[in-house]
């Protein structure tokens, strides 16, 4: 099992009240990031890779989740605040028009109509008139209530929407951006500030990948199609995907932090980008 492990030289276990603790749920590993809130600087790193088929059960992933935790000494400490991001493709983004906080099993049933030992729960995006309404195993859920007192689930499609719509603010052209998960691939697509699309999907191999994006393209006539993507996540892992890419745009973009927050000089070694939607949570609230 791999593991990757960065501590900032200041980092102190016992100021975890001054601490934000993110915490990341992949489908084959888990991961963790600590900011100080008073020096608004990521100050720890965490993760681990796990083996396990897709056709066990969800109880089999909850233990190793529920084994993480307890492995980890810092993580059974109090923070200042805690947010949990999970990755599924059970997810649907609503409009705010009919979206209603406690029908939230309904709005999901009209595309997943079972639901079985699954909690659902949404994020209601910042800067656009809709929510993503998503499922989480009961036991996830379980084992974070009794973890933590102040924590909030918030699902990889609001990471990547939030930011993207941050991030392209006074733009007046339309982008592309696109998370690559484990398995999970993200696109939203947003013009002047607002989105237009958002949809997430699973995927094998690069031209899986390559085949959702153009796809979506292809629904634009030549004169309105986008001529730039951002890339986030991992991109390392396809050596012609930007090739590939630089067929459909003039321009392929990588995700790059905002200037607001700092980064401890241990974490050199690590791919900022792959992680994007972690170390984006922070502004998610």
């Amino acid at each position: 099992m791999l593991e990757l492990d960065y501590t900032d030289k200041y980092f102190d276990k016992n100021l975890t009240s001054l601490y934000h603790l993110s915490i990341q749920l992949l489908p084959d590993g888990f991961s963790f990031c600590i900011r100080d809130t008073v020096r608004n600087k990521f100050i720890r790193f965490f993760e681990k890779r796990i083996e396990i088929s897709d056709d066990l059960p969800y109880e089999y992933y909850c233990q190793h989740f529920y084994d993480f935790l307890m492995s980890q000494e810092i993580l059974n400490s109090s923070f200042k605040k805690v947010s949990v991001l999970y990755h599924t493709t059970h997810s649907t983004l609503v409009p705010i028009s009919v979206y209603d906080p406690g029908k939230l099993k309904e709005l999901f049933q009209m595309n997943f109509p079972d639901v079985s030992n699954e909690d659902i729960f949404s994020n209601r995006l910042k800067n656009s008139d809709a929510a993503v309404v998503f499922a989480v195993p009961e036991c996830i859920n379980k084992i974070l209530s009794q973890q933590y007192s102040n924590y909030k689930i918030y699902h990889q499609g609001y990471a990547l929407i939030d930011n993207s719509l941050f991030m392209n603010k006074g733009m007046t052209s339309t982008q592309i951006s696109v998370n690559i998960g484990n398995g999970i691939l993200d696109v939203c697509l947003i013009n002047t500030a607002e989105l237009l699309l958002y949809n997430n999907f699973s995927y094998t191999t690069e031209n899986d990948i390559v085949y959702h994006i153009a796809n979506i393209c292809d629904q634009f006539s030549k004169e309105a199609r986008p001529q730039e993507i951002s890339l986030a996540g991992n991109i390392l892992e396809f050596k012609a995907l930007i090739a590939n890419l630089e067929r459909y745009f003039k321009r392929v973009n990588s995700w790059k932090a905002l200037d607001d927050v700092k980064f401890s000089d241990s974490f050199l070694p690590l791919s900022l980008n792959k992680y994007s939607n972690l170390f984006s949570l922070y502004k998610c609230e």
